[in-house]
């Protein structure tokens, strides 16, 4: 796992990346959500066919809210030897 931060007077950025392969991640979401506490952030996920976070894109788009932030998009893409989700979620009541 790596974390980066990006300290910046308007805004900061955080980057948690990690390729520690799970058939779920909300708990490990939760739980760097609420070290950070973001007023939004984005999850990406790319896993293969074997892998297995191969079924993560159906728990992210049944996870609609995470605690106190709200997806706000969802995006999948399929390659040949891959799958990407993407999803946005925003602290509420935005």
């Amino acid at each position: 796992m790596t974390i980066h931060i990006t300290p910046e007077p308007d805004f900061s950025y955080v980057s948690f990346e990690s390729n520690v392969a799970s058939s779920s991640y909300g708990d490990l979401i939760a739980r760097v959500i609420d070290t950070f506490q973001p007023g939004k952030f984005i999850v990406t996920v790319f896993a293969n066919k074997t892998s297995p976070a191969a079924n993560v894109s159906r728990e992210l788009e049944h996870l609609g809210t995470i605690d106190q932030w709200k997806r706000r998009d969802i995006q999948f893409s399929r390659f040949p030897t891959y799958d990407l989700t993407y999803a946005q979620y925003c602290k509420y009541p935005s």
